[in-house]
């Protein structure tokens, strides 16, 4: 944790935390000092408030799915500019890296860019893997996936990484942990697709539970894990007078998923998320939620809250399937495929502004062109509307669909709308998880595999 510029009349100086400039200073003198027993709630000091007011907003940026265990990936953060985003936010929802010597420099290289760092574990931090001597070193000793998360967590604590809900100016920034069940998924099976198991699920493989004795794909694990969050942080965050920001890494809902029949592996979709997630985000009634994991670009409002998912993802996904994965102000853009060294190198979309905090209580929803529907060729739909038509979620009265509500929810800060090909495509088109038949690019996936076999 990092010590503020200033406490309040009556208030132990402990529990003001800042960052910025004091951030070289408070790493080399409180380093290992703090471990995860930081209060349940804190509060960033009056410092950033200051700036806002100032300087008249702060821009919270979001970003996913990592992976700087990828030469590339790593790259991409190190080339990020620095010195523009002092006084910005940066939310990481989760999958970093496995390797805690990894996992350590990228946090670093993001807490040196951007004024507050903000972080929820993925999946991937808690596999517990290895060979050798590289096993100690990967894991920094922690033998099961319960421990690993601690170990985690302790580092971003050190490092001053956001790991518990905290006010940040006038907005609440709420990370949520969570893990994905089997029972998750509700809606029919493609026939003939490989269950989930440890031949096709990597977390089946790389996690293990000895510290809580249940197995991979019960609900049993996604309830111990809720209920760490447990304590008195949601009694703390008033979303009445201020906005919320919440995230994990996990999916609340399956409607953020796209339907079975249109992914590469359809049973995916039995460890993508979470009811007990689910349950808690209705209790905490966020203005704003980031989510990660399934790597698509989305945007959307479900059950009144705004969702967006904006990954990195693995360098191969953005060589193959890229628009799949961008979010845009412009949807223009969703239909343009870059070059692909700019695709792998410098996917300049993210990380993605998701937020900003001012005195307006809402942007303005720019014009959406027209576009015709069709296939883009790369395991996406492109989106479809008419002209004039505002998506769902973008400020304006339309049709609900699968739960969706039709606005975002009324904030005081701006939130810009963002396109992506997946959450447009199902502001057109009706959710049909009955219909079995896979898309043309998945079913030629499984017709190569037959051929070899």
């Amino acid at each position: 944790m990092l010590l503020g510029r200033r406490g309040l009349p009556g208030q132990p100086l402990q529990r003001w935390w800042t960052c910025g400039k004091l951030h070289s200073l408070t790493r080399k003198l409180y380093a290992g000092r703090m471990a995860c027993s930081a209060p349940a709630v804190q509060v960033v000091s009056a410092g950033l408030q200051d700036k806002d007011v100032v300087n008249g907003g702060m821009d919270v940026y979001a970003i996913s799915d990592l992976h700087t265990d990828h030469e590339e990936n790593l790259a991409w953060v190190k080339r990020l500019p620095r010195g523009r985003h002092g006084n910005d936010v940066l939310i990481v929802a989760g999958d970093v890296s496995d390797d805690m010597r990894i996992f350590r420099e990228t946090m670093a290289e993001l807490v040196d860019r951007f004024g507050h760092v903000a972080f929820v574990p993925g999946n991937h931090e808690l596999w517990v893997r290895g060979i050798d001597g590289d096993y100690e070193q990967r894991n920094e000793g922690a033998r099961d996936s319960l421990e690993k998360l601690h170990r985690v967590l302790n580092i971003c604590t050190e490092m001053g990484v956001s790991v518990k809900p905290c006010k940040v100016g006038n907005f609440w920034l709420v990370p949520i942990l969570s893990w994905h069940h089997r029972s998750f998924d509700t809606e029919p099976d493609i026939p003939g697709i490989p269950p989930a198991s440890p031949m096709t699920i990597s977390d089946y493989r790389h996690c293990k539970w000895s510290l809580c004795s249940h197995e991979n794909g019960s609900e049993a694990i996604a309830e111990y894990i809720d209920a760490l969050n447990d304590g008195s942080w949601v009694e703390s965050v008033d979303s009445s007078s201020n906005d919320v920001i919440s995230f994990s890494h996990f999916l609340p809902h399956i409607e953020l998923l796209p339907e079975k029949r249109f992914l590469y592996y359809p049973n995916i979709a039995k460890v993508v998320g979470s009811d007990p997630l689910k349950r808690r985000i209705q209790k905490l009634r966020p203005h704003l939620h980031i989510f990660g994991h399934t790597h698509f670009g989305w945007d959307a409002v479900v059950d009144g809250v705004r969702y967006v998912q904006c990954a990195l993802g693995y360098p191969k996904e953005r060589q193959k399937r890229y628009p799949s994965m961008l979010l845009s102000q412009n949807p223009r853009e969703l239909m343009e495929t870059p070059p692909e060294s700019s695709r792998v190198k410098n996917p300049t979309f993210l990380p993605a502004l998701v937020y900003t905090s001012t005195s307006c209580q809402q942007a303005e929803t720019p014009p959406l062109p027209t576009s015709e529907s069709g296939d883009a060729g790369d395991g996406s739909p492109q989106a479809k509307a008419s002209e004039g038509t505002v998506p769902n979620g973008f400020g304006r009265e339309d049709e609900s669909r699968d739960g969706a509500v039709s606005v975002y929810p009324a904030a005081k800060g701006r939130m810009q709308p963002l396109h992506s090909k997946w959450s447009d495509y199902y502001q057109s088109n009706p959710r049909t998880p009955e219909n079995l038949t896979l898309a043309p690019w998945a079913a030629s996936r499984y017709q190569q595999s037959k051929r070899k076999a």
